[in-house]
């Protein structure tokens, strides 16, 4: 790797780890203004004198809603705490299941925006690799992100875990129109060589997908 293609590289994982920061306190910011507008509410309720007007549900709802924000915030927290920590080591055990579903939570804002449905079906059983946790959801969230942005509003994607005798994969697919867009992955296989992976994809009749193989740990 020249010393141009390893300045892209540290490019662009600083830019992921900016882009998911940004989303994540976005997320934090809403919650805290929840709790805000419902306690300004409260606080108005109170100097107007019409709190001992207000029947117990009443208080009940506004004490719950403060009480939803809060464990959002604190879920919230802890999601990007989790991911702060992801680059701690570069290699660790990654369990599968746990980096769809963190990756998922982590993608859910850019989604949103999208107005696109993501699904997620994972096997049951408890799948384990090997290797780069902090690039492994960079791979993940990359790919994602590129099937996403080419889905039409309102459009449905599926993200999948399975199980193979050698390689664990995760797979990003949807449904497309007539057209099919190009869709740039060269990010994703650099990542994925770095990562000792495969990635297989496809855009066209009807579908884009793409699909990331990670090789299992072994017993």
């Amino acid at each position: 790797m020249t010393e141009t293609d390893r300045e892209r590289v540290r490019h662009k994982e600083l830019e992921f780890f900016g882009e998911i920061t940004a989303s994540v306190s976005h997320e934090l910011n809403n919650a805290f203004a929840t709790i805000e507008q419902t306690a300004g509410l409260l606080e108005d309720l109170i100097a107007a004198g019409e709190c001992e007007g207000l029947a117990k549900d009443q208080l009940q709802r506004i004490a719950d809603r403060i009480g939803k924000q809060t464990a959002r915030g604190a879920t919230i927290v802890k999601r990007l705490n989790t991911f702060a920590h992801s680059v701690d080591a570069t290699e660790r055990e990654i369990e599968f299941n746990e980096l769809a579903e963190n990756v998922l939570a982590l993608a859910n804002r850019f989604v949103e925006r999208r107005r696109v449905q993501l699904d997620f079906r994972t096997v049951d059983e408890r799948i384990v690799v090997s290797g780069n946790l902090f690039l492994a959801q960079e791979a993940l969230f990359l790919s994602i992100r590129a099937v996403v942005s080419v889905m039409p509003e309102g459009s449905r994607v599926l993200v999948s875990t399975e199980m193979g005798e050698t390689m664990a994969r995760i797979s990003v697919d949807g449904e497309l129109p007539e057209s099919s867009p190009e869709i740039d992955l060269s990010d994703i296989e650099m990542l994925m060589s770095r990562l000792d992976g495969e990635m297989h994809s496809g855009v066209g009749e009807g579908r884009v997908f793409v699909r990331l193989g990670f090789p299992r740990q072994q017993a």
